[in-house]
C-alpha cells in the first residue's frame, strides 16, 4: 500500500512515496482482530453467519475476506454486485471500465497457409511458365 506525498500548498509536486508492507497473514490477523471483537449487545461480527466482512482496495479488489481465502484476488463486484452498485450511488466507490487488452486474443485471418506456400505459389507459375515455353 503506497500514498504519494505532495507539497503543500499546490499539491501539484510529489516529494515522496511512502507505504507500508504487511504479509496477507498479518493483514488478516488485523482484520479478524478488529471485526470479531464487538463492544455493543447490537453489534454482530464478522463471523457471524449473516454478516460477510470485506477489505478493498482502490480498484474494488478484496485483500480480506471473512469468507476465506477463495474471494481474495476477486472483484468485489462478482462477489456482491448490489453491494457494490449501492457503494457507488453513495459516492463511497467510483465506477471505472478497465480493459484488459492483454487478454483479447484477435484472431487474423490470412489467406496464405504458411510462408512456404507463398514460394510454391512463385515455382507454380514458373512451371506453367517452362511448360507454356516447352509446349511451342
Amino acid at each position: 500500500m503506497t500514498m504519494p506525498v505532495y507539497k503543500a500548498p499546490q499539491n501539484d509536486v510529489v516529494m515522496a512515496v511512502v507505504g507500508l508492507q504487511l504479509t496477507h497473514s498479518q493483514l488478516k490477523a488485523i482484520f479478524d482482530r478488529l471485526t470479531n471483537s464487538c463492544v455493543t449487545e447490537t453489534c454482530q461480527p464478522c463471523g457471524s453467519l449473516n454478516v460477510h466482512c470485506y477489505v478493498i482496495n482502490q480498484a474494488a479488489l478484496v485483500l480480506v475476506s471473512s469468507k476465506g481465502e477463495k474471494e481474495v484476488g476477486q472483484s468485489l463486484k462478482e462477489i456482491n454486485c448490489a453491494l457494490t452498485e449501492a457503494m457507488v450511488n453513495q459516492s463511497a466507490l467510483t465506477q471505472y471500465y478497465l480493459y484488459d487488452f492483454q487478454g483479447i486474443c484477435i484472431e487474423v485471418k490470412r489467406d496464405v497457409i504458411s510462408m512456404a506456400s507463398r514460394l510454391m505459389a512463385v515455382s507454380s507459375r514458373f512451371r506453367v511458365c517452362f511448360e507454356y515455353v516447352n509446349h511451342v
